[in-house]
């Protein structure tokens, strides 16, 4: 009977490094768009169509959190959170409660860039709203937050490689 073959480790090293990577990236992109000043967004000046607490095809168990702001021929309805609970990612100012349908804003925004056949309703991604130059809400820090996470995320997991790697437990 022929001795059974040694099992060889798995080359996890290697592979392990492309998941760091596309974990950095993907931190460098949030903290990019986190970092944008307002004439860096796309945005639209209109007339708010609806404005609310609920949107026909939504559901959000965070109801008294979330405001919906339908502007113009804008084809996505704006999906703002205002939550100001401790641990919420709280916008850095926001009267949007003052606004009403009717009145003509300023929508600072990126395009959410959806996955192939998304056809998404909403837009979580608005930025700044104006009103006669005024503000009524500003995004707070949530961007920039998530941004440095997945950047110090993906630094420990690639530093924690390098010493399975130096001990020879992975390769």
């Amino acid at each position: 009977m022929l001795p059974a073959p040694a099992k060889q480790p798995a080359h996890i090293f290697a592979k392990s490094l492309y998941g760091v990577a596309l974990i950095l990236i993907s931190g460098f992109v949030i903290l990019s768009r986190g970092q944008k000043q307002k004439h860096d967004f796309d945005s639209i000046t209109a007339r708010i169509n609806t404005i609310g607490r609920t949107f026909p095809g939504a559901f959000n168990r965070h109801e008294e959190k979330i405001r919906y702001l339908q502007v113009g021929k804008y084809p996505k309805a704006f999906e703002l959170f205002i939550g100001h609970d401790p641990g919420d990612f709280s916008p850095a100012y926001e009267k949007v409660d003052a606004l009403k349908a009717g009145d003509i804003v300023t929508v600072y925004y990126d395009e959410e860039k959806s996955r192939a056949g998304d056809n998404a309703v909403f837009n979580r991604l608005a930025q700044f709203i104006d009103k006669n130059g005024q503000p009524y809400y500003i995004r707070g820090s949530k961007d920039k937050l998530g941004g440095y996470a997945f950047i110090g995320t993906g630094v420990l997991i690639g530093l924690t490689l390098l010493i399975l790697k130096r001990k020879g437990i992975i390769i």
